[in-house]
């Protein structure tokens, strides 16, 4: 067994063990959550290093005889200093470490959630707060689909109309039942706990997310009304995939 090893990760959590030693949670390249300890105290400069959304190469020593690995250095590729100094930043990385972590990083292998991840640690880094905001929705929404969870946009669940990007502007139904949107002709049946409307605008804007690149999606700006529909609907949905609800979630109400 190959003792000495080093992988790509992004450093999740981070917990007290013993008086001054961590137990460090990481997200690796194989979408794979794993943990090793940090030996040190609090003038370790690899303890500075191994931080909360760091990303970087982590070196690892395994013992065998005694099932334990621990940390032996840490290349740090990204350090995102933002992350923790602008409070809505810190609580949506938060965010997506409680997810990722809660989910099991999607429990495969083969996803893109590693990539996933990073792209949006790196994004929230380096755009304003007020981007971050609509960057964290669409962030949560591609992890739904990671996770097999994202409704169709494309047709009625019900009657398999699809949906008319040119029609005039009508709010479409997300029935929870179904896990999928209703259109205007079969919405007015679905008044069940779990249904939340939406205006086309957001439709419109989730679909983008399906078809466009990043890059594009990125151009394409909505008002705050269209903003708060799809923040109600993919929070809703986001707690529901991880059948029950996030803690940093739950705090929302200091940075929204």
């Amino acid at each position: 067994m190959v003792r000495n090893t080093h992988i790509p990760v992004t450093i999740l959590k981070i917990a007290l063990t013993g008086e001054s030693n961590r137990l460090v949670t990481y997200l690796t390249g194989e979408n794979l959550i794993a943990t090793s300890t940090l030996y040190g105290g609090p003038k370790s400069k690899l303890r500075s290093l191994v931080s909360p959304f760091h990303a970087g190469t982590l070196y690892i020593y395994t013992d065998p005889v005694r099932k334990t690995s621990k940390i032996t250095d840490f290349d740090v590729s990204a350090f995102r200093p933002s992350l923790r100094e602008d409070l809505y930043k810190n609580w949506a990385a938060t965010l997506c470490s409680e997810l990722v972590l809660k989910t099991f990083a999607g429990g495969q292998v083969e996803g893109n959630v590693f990539a996933l991840v990073n792209g949006f640690l790196d994004g929230l880094d380096l755009v304003s707060e007020n981007e971050s905001r609509i960057g964290t929705l669409r962030f949560l929404w591609r992890y739904l689909g990671e996770l097999g969870l994202q409704p169709d946009v494309t047709e009625c669940f019900s009657c398999g109309t699809e949906f008319d990007r040119n029609e005039e502007s009508e709010s479409v139904m997300y029935s929870a039942g179904e896990n999928g949107f209703l259109c205007k002709f079969c919405k007015n049946t679905a008044k069940a706990p779990g249904s939340i409307e939406i205006s086309k605008n957001a439709l419109l804007y989730l679909q983008a997310l399906q078809f466009l690149s990043p890059k594009e999606v990125r151009a394409v700006s909505i008002d705050s009304k269209t903003f708060g529909q799809l923040q109600e609907l993919i929070f809703y949905l986001i707690n529901r995939a991880t059948s029950f609800s996030l803690n940093t979630l739950e705090s929302r109400s200091i940075v929204w």
